[in-house]
């Protein structure tokens, strides 16, 4: 189950989340990050117009993109029911926070829900009901978020290990705008991190 988790008047979704059992006491949690690498070419005029401005700026009356609104409003927003390609981390991990598998893909998603800060906090606080498959998802993220945080076993590189569980905590557990858009800015800066993994992952000598 793939759903974006962002303010209930967001015009883009550039990250999601996703989880889903395995067997018993095994997940796989998964954080997708918009691809804008498939429709922006590397030191092309809009990549570096974007770098320039480093990020979207939002106003009381409106917002001032990082990129143009076809981009960030469409083709790379994770919009519900709709394919999209993304950058993803897998985690494989128990209900203990233990983490035995970590892969990095490129990926084609489709998010299934658009959700708001405050739903998801109302249905952690217990105070609503999206659906059963949302709301055990989220009680499930946020079991696995907290377990993880006190129980890293994750063998990639530091920055990664804290990133992705520091993300799954925030996100869940503490769902302010002002969290959530800290844990995007950090995911962003590490897109380029992500990629090498990736490419690295794909190029390797077990991996033809």
């Amino acid at each position: 189950l793939v759903f974006t988790i962002d303010p209930a008047d967001a015009k883009d979704h550039d990250d999601a989340l996703s989880v889903r059992r395995l067997e018993e006491d095994r997940w796989e949690v998964g954080i997708h990050i918009a691809d804008v690498s498939a429709f922006v070419e590397e030191n092309g005029p809009i990549d570096r117009e974007a770098r320039a401005r480093g990020t979207s700026v939002y106003l009381v009356d409106r917002v001032i993109p990082m990129l143009p609104e076809r981009l960030s409003g469409d083709v790379c927003s994770l919009r519900a029911d709709v394919d999209r390609l993304a950058l993803s981390a897998f985690l494989t991990l128990d209900g203990q926070g233990r983490v035995f598998d970590q892969r990095f893909e490129r990926t084609r998603i489709r998010s299934r829900h658009r959700l708001s800060y405050e739903e998801v906090q109302e249905v952690l606080d217990g105070a609503r009901s999206l659906s059963d498959p949302v709301d055990d998802a989220i009680r499930q993220l946020d079991d696995l978020a907290s377990e993880l945080q006190s129980e890293i076993s994750w063998k990639i590189e530091g920055l990664l290990e804290k990133l992705l569980s520091k993300a799954l905590h925030d996100v869940i557990k503490r769902s302010t705008p002002e969290i959530i858009e800290s844990v995007r800015n950090q995911l962003n800066a590490a897109l380029p991190l992500l990629i090498a993994a990736a490419d690295k992952h794909d190029s390797g000598p077990d991996n033809p």
